[in-house]
This record gives C-alpha cells, sequence and structure tokens, in this order.
C-alpha cells in the first residue's frame, strides 16, 4: 500500500456518549487491554514500548501483519513491537520512510512524525473502538498522535482550529505543536462502529495523555 499521511495535532484518550435528553455524557478512561473483560467498544491500551532517542527528526510508523505472532517476533527489527489487536497480528516499527520488513504483508505506512532530537521517546498502542456518535472529551498528549482506521470513520477538532477526517484505510497523523503538546477532540462519524489502532509517540519525561480544561471546542465536526 502507498504510504498515508496527513499532518495534523494530537489525541484520543477518553471516551464519551452524547448526551441524552440533556443529561452529561459518562466518561470511559482508557483501560490496559488486560482489564477488557469480553467488552469491545472503548479505548485499550495495548502497550508503551521506549524507544529512546530517534535519529531523525521525521520518521513513519510502519504496519504489517504476519499469520503468527512467532514470524512477526522473527522479522521484528530495532524499534518495532509485536501486537495483537482487531483480529490480526500486527509488526508496529518506528523508522524511517520506505523501510519494510523482512515478511509480512504491508498495510500502511503512516507519517511523516515530527519529534525533537535529543528528546527521549515513548510509542503508546492502543485500539479506540467507539459507536457513530460516540465524542472523546477534550484533552493533550506531549507528542504526536496517529491512527490507522480499519473499519468506520472519525473527525477529529484540534485546537488549531481545524478539522481532520479518518475514514477505513486511512491514516492520520496528530502532529504536536511548537510546544511539543497539542489538544483535540474526536467524534466517531458515520453508520459503522470505528476501529482504530492508534499510537501516541509522547516524550518519555510526561505521560502519554492529560485533560485540557483550557480550551473550548468549536463543535466543527458538528458543522
Amino acid at each position: 500500500m502507498s504510504r498515508i499521511g496527513l499532518a495534523v495535532v494530537l489525541a484520543l484518550g477518553l471516551i464519551a456518549t452524547p448526551s441524552v435528553f440533556g443529561q452529561t455524557p459518562p466518561r470511559r478512561t482508557c483501560l490496559p487491554i488486560s482489564e477488557r473483560a469480553g467488552r469491545d467498544v472503548g479505548c485499550w491500551l495495548i502497550v508503551a514500548e521506549p524507544l529512546g532517542q530517534l535519529p531523525r527528526s521525521e520518521v513513519f510508523w510502519h504496519l504489517d501483519t504476519f499469520p503468527t505472532r512467532s514470524a512477526a517476533e522473527a522479522a521484528k527489527g530495532p524499534r518495532g513491537t509485536v501486537v495483537e489487536a482487531l483480529g490480526k497480528v500486527w509488526l508496529f516499527t518506528i523508522r524511517e520512510g520506505e523501510w519494510r520488513p523482512s515478511g509480512g504483508v504491508r498495510i500502511a505506512e503512516v507519517g511523516p512524525i515530527f519529534v525533537k532530537a535529543g528528546d527521549q521517546y515513548t510509542a503508546q498502542y492502543a485500539e479506540g473502538i467507539s459507536n457513530p456518535g460516540d465524542v472523546t472529551p477534550k484533552h493533550r498528549h506531549p507528542g504526536a498522535e496517529v491512527w490507522y482506521t480499519t473499519a468506520g470513520g472519525f473527525c477529529a477538532e484540534a485546537a488549531d482550529g481545524k478539522t481532520y477526517v479518518g475514514t477505513a484505510g486511512q491514516g492520520v497523523v496528530i502532529q504536536a505543536d511548537h510546544s511539543g503538546w497539542s489538544m483535540m477532540t474526536l467524534v466517531a462519524t458515520g453508520t459503522e462502529v470505528r476501529r482504530s489502532l492508534f499510537l501516541v509517540l509522547h516524550q518519555s519525561a510526561h505521560g502519554w495523555t492529560a485533560p485540557a480544561p483550557e480550551w473550548t471546542p468549536k463543535g466543527l465536526c458538528n458543522k
């Protein structure tokens, strides 16, 4: 598949169901996948992979599938992580553009993702699954958030005043701003359950996500 990428600004940490009859939307924090307990819809944290200093200021998220976990482990190289998610075995790798593993099926190359030279980074990998109309509360990340969607779609409103649309088979990158942080909120669109893999490539000195109470979204995804 050809290189997929959109330069954008941030996140997906919490999920809220739209208000009904004026009630306050309930909020669900991202949970470790070990606490899934058979549930489907939600934000599920799979693994946090320390990457150390990255060799370039511009990297890409490479997504490849393998028939078995052992095959993926055999092909794994530096800054590679084997993940079982959305019914498949994946090799996720943070590398330069045009890189390929030995074997597997190439699904996507998403980027570029901009990082700061000399800083230590961690890759937080997760699944985001939401029903149509579900909305994430406003939040921030100390780095870029990157999505690859396999089903459904979403619209993200970022603090830069722009909206970004992701659909099945597309990658979206929400870049951090000059401060190293970014803010956004996301709504699942269409009629199909949204299923996304997502990466927060964040500075290891900070937690992967935090609330953003100072920002007021304009509801651009609802227009």
